[in-house]
């Protein structure tokens, strides 16, 4: 008889420490709103537009700051004190790059072949050019001559020729309109370039000159 009710005991026994284990068990609330989780918004370069930016002037170079937005320097030096602060330097159609060859800087340029701004991007297949050692007018003479000089500059120009085999005077230059790529000096960044018109020192558009308007934006 003891050893039944010893049973009988063990068995209560055991039946609640089970109710107790369920009770302690954890349940989700289910009354409890889900928080949405907030993507990121996305970062979009801004597009920023320069005016007319005076490069018409032989003997000078223009040098510009894509990191600063603005012109840094001009003047007849090869290249600012500040060997890293610019991107690209303009002396009328000519283009040169802070970058090799000749400068300190890394950086390089690609024309994409696209004029559309808005589909190039990080992923546009291109071929980087740099800088090479070319004759270029450097100083206007008297009666349409020039004084050539040997300058480190890249391949592609502001202007394409309009016109040929006509006096050198008379020749008409329409803006390269292709968007181009360019790395930055400090090579860690790239930016797309892309120029809108050009005009002369008598704002005459479409003719050999170097008042340039151009948009660029980072990749």
């Amino acid at each position: 008889m003891i050893k039944k009710n010893c049973i009988v005991l063990i068995v209560a026994l055991a039946l609640m420490l089970c109710s107790c284990g369920k009770d302690n068990e954890k349940i989700p609330d289910s009354t409890k709103p889900e928080v949405p989780v907030t993507p990121a918004p996305s970062q979009t370069s801004t597009v920023k537009t320069i005016e007319k930016l005076d490069a018409s002037e032989y003997g000078f170079w223009v040098f510009f700051s894509f990191e600063e937005g603005k012109i840094v320097e001009k003047s007849q030096n090869e290249e600012p004190k500040e060997g890293l602060g610019w991107e690209l330097a303009f002396n009328r159609e000519y283009i040169k790059l802070n970058g090799p060859e000749g400068f300190r800087g890394q950086a390089v340029i690609a024309d994409t072949g696209i004029e559309d701004f808005d589909a190039v991007t990080k992923e546009t297949k291109v071929n980087f050019l740099h800088n090479k050692l070319q004759d270029i007018h450097w100083k206007a003479l008297q009666m349409g001559n020039f004084e050539d000089a040997e300058k480190y500059i890249c391949p592609l120009h502001s202007f394409e020729f309009l016109t040929e085999n006509m006096p050198d005077l008379e020749k008409v230059y329409q803006v390269n309109r292709n968007v181009m790529i360019v790395r930055s000096a400090k090579g860690d960044k790239l930016y797309k370039m892309q120029f809108e018109s050009a005009y002369n020192s008598q704002g005459q558009p479409m003719h050999k000159g170097a008042k340039l308007t151009f948009r660029y934006s980072e990749l």
